[in-house]
């Protein structure tokens, strides 16, 4: 017998209106792009990311609500993935570039999923060689950052779960270079978007653990 996803309880106060404890961005206009790669390289470990489309630089310091956000998110495909046998291989906030069309940006959290057995053994991605990341998970809760769908475009991810804080979408790449909303993953063509927000949801108002179970036995039921 199929399970529904439980009927999410009121949020939380703190995640009731996420744009009041959003991310910090500023957005900076005709930088080079030599000077974004310097950036790179200086603040690759202190805790900034960085988008850059063409002159356009997205300078990003994360809140605590906003990395809760992506790691729940995150932690739904690991465990669609393990439930599901799916081979797959974590990025993380890896740096990709392309310095032929002038744009990167680091993921929130990425994905190989098709591809995982292909970079399994890889230290190092070259997008000029290696597969793009399957899937990429892209949190955004505030309305003034860089639009980052021609960055993902330009590094031919097929896939983007953009999440604002109330809506999951599901963008795919479509053949005009663009993206379109979708309602179903590539990467998980059985599962519907909607029961996926409503267990994000769900999440504000349980534990990891009683969340966790409840999730892999709804997966499990379908």
């Amino acid at each position: 017998m199929s399970i529904a996803p439980p009927a999410p309880k009121p949020r939380e106060p703190f995640s009731s209106s996420p744009r009041s404890i959003a991310e910090r961005r500023l957005v900076l206009d005709g930088v080079s792009w030599a000077t974004y790669g310097r950036l790179v390289t200086e603040l690759e470990r202190g805790g900034i990311r960085l988008a850059y489309d063409q002159g356009r630089l997205e300078i990003m310091s994360p809140s605590f609500l906003h990395e809760i956000r992506k790691r729940q998110l995150g932690r739904m495909i690991e465990i669609l993935a393990e439930e599901l046998d799916l081979e797959i291989v974590g990025g993380g906030s890896t740096t990709f570039r392309r310095e032929d069309a002038e744009r990167g940006l680091e993921p929130d959290e990425c994905y190989w999923l098709a591809s995982a057995l292909a970079i399994s053994q890889q230290r190092e991605i070259d997008l000029a060689t290696d597969p793009p990341p399957d899937l990429a998970i892209e949190v955004d809760l505030t309305s003034n950052s860089l639009n980052k769908q021609p960055i993902y475009a330009s590094l031919r991810i097929p896939e983007v779960w953009r999440y604002d804080g109330r809506n999951l979408e599901v963008l795919r790449l479509a053949a005009d270079g663009g993206y379109a909303a979708a309602e179903r993953s590539l990467s998980f063509p059985g599962i519907p978007l909607s029961s996926l927000l409503r267990f994000l949801e769900r999440r504000q108002s349980v534990g990891e653990r009683q969340w966790t179970r409840e999730f892999r036995d709804w997966i499990r039921s379908l």
